[in-house]
Protein backbone atom coordinates (compact mmCIF):
# COMPACT_ATOMS: atom_id res chain seq x y z
CA UNK A 1 0.00 0.00 0.00
CA UNK A 2 1.36 3.43 -0.92
CA UNK A 3 0.55 6.23 1.54
CA UNK A 4 1.78 9.81 1.32
CA UNK A 5 1.04 12.75 3.57
CA UNK A 6 0.71 15.96 1.56
CA UNK A 7 1.05 19.41 3.17
CA UNK A 8 -0.13 22.60 1.44
CA UNK A 9 0.56 25.94 3.14
CA UNK A 10 1.30 28.31 0.25
CA UNK A 11 -2.09 30.06 0.40
CA UNK A 12 -4.01 31.86 3.15
CA UNK A 13 -5.58 28.61 4.38
CA UNK A 14 -3.66 25.38 4.84
CA UNK A 15 -4.63 21.83 4.02
CA UNK A 16 -3.33 18.30 4.47
CA UNK A 17 -4.12 15.18 2.49
CA UNK A 18 -3.52 11.49 2.84
CA UNK A 19 -2.87 10.10 -0.62
CA UNK A 20 -3.78 6.43 -0.93
CA UNK A 21 -3.70 4.20 -4.03
CA UNK A 22 -7.45 4.42 -4.50
CA UNK A 23 -8.48 7.59 -2.65
CA UNK A 24 -7.42 10.93 -1.24
CA UNK A 25 -8.60 12.11 2.17
CA UNK A 26 -8.16 15.82 2.89
CA UNK A 27 -8.72 18.33 5.66
CA UNK A 28 -8.32 22.10 5.45
CA UNK A 29 -8.70 25.11 7.65
CA UNK A 30 -11.29 27.73 6.95
CA UNK A 31 -9.29 30.19 8.97
CA UNK A 32 -6.78 32.33 7.05
CA UNK A 33 -3.19 32.64 8.22
CA UNK A 34 -3.56 30.04 10.97
CA UNK A 35 -0.89 27.63 9.71
CA UNK A 36 1.34 27.71 12.79
CA UNK A 37 -1.54 26.96 15.12
CA UNK A 38 -3.58 24.49 13.05
CA UNK A 39 -1.23 22.54 10.76
CA UNK A 40 -0.06 19.91 13.25
CA UNK A 41 -3.57 19.35 14.70
CA UNK A 42 -4.86 18.88 11.13
CA UNK A 43 -2.17 16.28 10.45
CA UNK A 44 -2.94 14.53 13.75
CA UNK A 45 -6.67 14.45 12.94
CA UNK A 46 -6.04 13.15 9.41
CA UNK A 47 -3.78 10.31 10.58
CA UNK A 48 -5.56 9.61 13.91
CA UNK A 49 -6.25 5.98 14.62
CA UNK A 50 -4.47 4.59 11.55
CA UNK A 51 -1.13 3.00 12.48
CA UNK A 52 -0.16 2.18 8.87
CA UNK A 53 3.22 3.82 8.17
CA UNK A 54 3.61 6.56 5.61
CA UNK A 55 5.76 5.97 2.52
CA UNK A 56 6.70 9.62 2.24
CA UNK A 57 5.84 13.26 2.86
CA UNK A 58 4.99 15.76 0.10
CA UNK A 59 5.07 19.51 0.62
CA UNK A 60 4.28 22.49 -1.56
CA UNK A 61 7.45 24.61 -1.88
CA UNK A 62 5.81 27.61 -3.51
CA UNK A 63 5.58 30.14 -4.81
CA UNK A 64 3.21 31.52 -2.25
CA UNK A 65 3.07 33.03 1.20
CA UNK A 66 6.60 33.04 2.65
CA UNK A 67 5.41 32.53 6.22
CA UNK A 68 3.01 29.75 5.22
CA UNK A 69 5.66 27.99 3.15
CA UNK A 70 8.21 28.24 5.96
CA UNK A 71 5.77 26.60 8.39
CA UNK A 72 4.77 23.86 5.95
CA UNK A 73 8.28 23.00 4.81
CA UNK A 74 9.63 22.99 8.39
CA UNK A 75 6.84 20.70 9.54
CA UNK A 76 7.31 18.38 6.56
CA UNK A 77 11.08 18.22 7.07
CA UNK A 78 10.64 17.45 10.77
CA UNK A 79 8.14 14.66 10.07
CA UNK A 80 10.25 13.17 7.28
CA UNK A 81 13.32 13.16 9.50
CA UNK A 82 11.51 11.79 12.56
CA UNK A 83 9.74 9.04 10.56
CA UNK A 84 12.78 8.32 8.34
CA UNK A 85 10.70 8.83 5.20
CA UNK A 86 11.53 10.62 1.94
CA UNK A 87 10.46 14.23 1.49
CA UNK A 88 9.15 15.40 -1.90
CA UNK A 89 8.88 19.14 -2.61
CA UNK A 90 6.35 20.16 -5.28
CA UNK A 91 5.75 23.48 -7.03
CA UNK A 92 2.43 25.29 -6.50
CA UNK A 93 2.41 26.20 -10.18
CA UNK A 94 3.11 22.65 -11.37
CA UNK A 95 0.33 21.36 -9.11
CA UNK A 96 -2.10 23.88 -10.62
CA UNK A 97 -1.14 22.80 -14.14
CA UNK A 98 -1.60 19.12 -13.30
CA UNK A 99 -4.99 19.83 -11.71
CA UNK A 100 -6.13 21.73 -14.80
CA UNK A 101 -5.53 18.74 -17.05
CA UNK A 102 -7.00 16.38 -14.46
CA UNK A 103 -10.21 18.43 -14.62
CA UNK A 104 -10.17 18.25 -18.44
CA UNK A 105 -8.39 15.05 -19.58
CA UNK A 106 -9.19 15.78 -23.24
CA UNK A 107 -7.23 19.03 -23.07
CA UNK A 108 -3.84 19.12 -24.70
CA UNK A 109 -1.15 21.66 -25.33
CA UNK A 110 0.59 23.95 -22.90
CA UNK A 111 -0.83 25.06 -19.54
CA UNK A 112 -0.20 28.57 -18.17
CA UNK A 113 -0.39 28.47 -14.34
CA UNK A 114 -0.94 31.71 -12.39
CA UNK A 115 -0.93 32.60 -8.70
CA UNK A 116 -1.63 36.21 -7.68
CA UNK A 117 0.94 38.05 -5.59
CA UNK A 118 0.03 40.66 -3.01
CA UNK A 119 0.95 43.35 -5.55
CA UNK A 120 -0.20 43.81 -9.14
CA UNK A 121 1.86 40.94 -10.52
CA UNK A 122 1.45 37.18 -10.48
CA UNK A 123 3.68 34.13 -10.22
CA UNK A 124 3.52 32.15 -13.44
CA UNK A 125 5.06 29.26 -15.35
CA UNK A 126 4.26 27.40 -18.55
CA UNK A 127 4.04 23.59 -18.57
CA UNK A 128 3.25 20.90 -21.12
CA UNK A 129 2.20 17.28 -20.83
CA UNK A 130 4.50 15.43 -23.24
CA UNK A 131 5.01 11.70 -23.56
CA UNK A 132 3.31 10.98 -20.25
CA UNK A 133 5.50 13.44 -18.33
CA UNK A 134 5.26 17.09 -17.34
CA UNK A 135 7.86 19.39 -18.83
CA UNK A 136 8.54 22.98 -17.91
CA UNK A 137 8.32 25.17 -21.00
CA UNK A 138 8.92 28.40 -19.07
CA UNK A 139 10.47 28.54 -15.61
CA UNK A 140 8.49 30.06 -12.74
CA UNK A 141 8.74 33.85 -12.57
CA UNK A 142 6.90 36.97 -11.47
CA UNK A 143 5.12 38.89 -14.23
CA UNK A 144 2.50 41.49 -15.04
CA UNK A 145 -0.59 39.46 -16.07
CA UNK A 146 -1.25 41.71 -19.08
CA UNK A 147 2.18 40.89 -20.53
CA UNK A 148 1.53 37.16 -20.46
CA UNK A 149 -0.82 37.15 -23.42
CA UNK A 150 2.09 37.76 -25.79
CA UNK A 151 4.27 35.15 -24.04
CA UNK A 152 1.69 32.36 -24.07
CA UNK A 153 1.15 30.08 -27.09
CA UNK A 154 -2.26 30.19 -28.77
CA UNK A 155 -4.57 27.48 -27.48
CA UNK A 156 -2.88 27.23 -24.10
CA UNK A 157 -5.03 26.32 -21.13
CA UNK A 158 -4.94 28.98 -18.36
CA UNK A 159 -5.32 28.05 -14.71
Amino acid sequence: MTRFLSIETSADACSVSLILPDAIRSLETGEPRSHARLLVPLIRELLDGDPTPLDGICVDHGPGSYTGLRIGVSTAKGLAWALDRPLHALSSLALLAAAALEDDPAASGPVRALIPTRGKECFTALYAWEGGLWSTREAPRSADPASLMADTPAGALWT
